[in-house]
């Protein structure tokens, strides 16, 4: 995966690029991954954010909990508040807020 990270990062793609292909996929799966919460530049944590909403993009955030823990972990603010706001959305029509709220607020402090 960090070769997929590397290359994302030097084409830049953005979200009309998104649109028309099987990117989004790729790009959850890297940012799912442990060397994606790495590698990946913030760009594309936006990216992902901006495809959650634009289109909900039927991803899978199932794992949206251990990518929360391990940035927390990692104390990388910048991806965690991005990453917070995807999960607040699609928790928001789950109801699945199981430790969402406590990464939330240890984040805003």
């Amino acid at each position: 995966m960090v070769e997929t990270a590397n290359l994302l990062n030097c084409l830049n793609i953005d979200l009309g690029d998104m649109k028309k292909s099987k990117l989004a996929e790729l790009l959850t799966n890297v940012i799912c991954s442990p060397m994606g919460l790495e590698s990946l530049s913030l760009h594309y944590w936006r990216l992902v954010g901006k495809l959650a909403l634009a289109k909900g993009l039927g991803m899978d955030f199932t794992s949206h909990s251990t990518v929360m823990r391990s940035l927390e972990e990692a104390e990388d603010w910048e991806k965690l508040e991005l990453w917070m706001a995807i999960v607040w959305r699609s928790v928001l029509s789950s109801r699945s807020v199981e430790g969402v709220e406590q990464v939330t607020l240890k984040l805003l402090l």
